[in-house]
């Protein structure tokens, strides 16, 4: 079956994947959850160094249940992809129940960055997750106004 799977993509399975990790991203890109963990079993990178981050590729194709395997096989959460950190591309696409489950898991909402992914979901008009960005900044990181008296 993985052969076929590859073989449909013209992806050589004797060379390693150019760039590095390639492949699991393809099969990401399919939906395919029984690639996704052999690969990941047989050692593919889920927080390659360079490239393009499998969790960044399945929150972006909002891949529910594929973001929630690769956080549980301990994909870093809080790691950049260029300039963007999962909850920035969550924002930006509006995958709501993908955003709760990053916050739900600890992802960091950084009140110096948060503006970023505020204005990510703003300039595309996706509303309840500025909503919810703000709620949990707000959570997080209580205003604290010193009184005089």
């Amino acid at each position: 079956m993985q052969q076929k799977f590859f073989a449909q993509f013209d992806v050589p399975l004797r060379e390693p994947p150019k760039p590095k990790g390639a492949a699991l991203n393809l099969a990401i890109t399919v939906g395919n959850m029984e690639i996704i963990k052999t690969l990941l079993d047989a050692g593919a990178y889920i927080d390659p160094s360079n490239g393009l981050r499998p969790l960044h590729w399945s929150i972006a194709l909002n891949k529910y249940e594929i973001v929630e395997y690769l956080i549980k096989r301990g994909a870093d959460i809080n790691a950049r992809c260029d300039t963007k950190n999962p909850v920035h591309v969550a924002a930006e696409k509006g995958h709501k129940e993908i955003l709760e489950l990053l916050i739900d898991h600890n992802a960091i909402i950084d009140p110096r960055a948060i503006h970023d992914a505020i204005q990510d979901a703003l300039q595309n008009r996706h509303f309840e997750i500025v909503k919810i960005l703000l709620d949990t900044s707000a959570k997080l990181y209580p205003l604290r106004i010193c009184s005089p008296l």
